[in-house]
């Protein structure tokens, strides 16, 4: 929360307190009370080319902006996919890691 760009875009987030934040185990505890999902969420994460003001994400799923951040679950796709989205996003996973898996030889 406090690394950039993630510091200048909130002001803060409610119910995590700065002795949250600096503890991680305190932080793992929120994150396991607190996160969770109901839905394939789709497009929320758009992909795009350097230059798009819309894209967070460049064509390999990594978060603009950042270092060593990746989104890879249905918020890339720019459609709901007509298969089931979980396998989809399975197969968006794997390709992901082999991207990484490549840059790191």
């Amino acid at each position: 929360m406090r690394s950039p760009p993630t510091k200048d875009a909130f002001e803060r987030v409610a119910g995590l307190s700065d002795s949250i934040i600096d503890s991680d185990e305190q932080l793992k505890k929120y994150i396991r009370a607190n996160i969770g999902t109901y839905c394939h969420a789709s497009g929320t994460a758009p992909i795009g080319p350097e230059g798009d003001a819309n894209a967070v994400l460049d064509q390999k799923c990594k978060v603009r902006g950042t270092e060593n951040l990746y989104v890879v679950d249905a918020s890339v796709f720019p459609v709901i996919p007509s298969a089931t989205p979980n396998l989809t996003v399975m197969m968006l996973g794997e390709r992901v890691a082999d991207w990484l898996k490549a840059a790191r030889h």
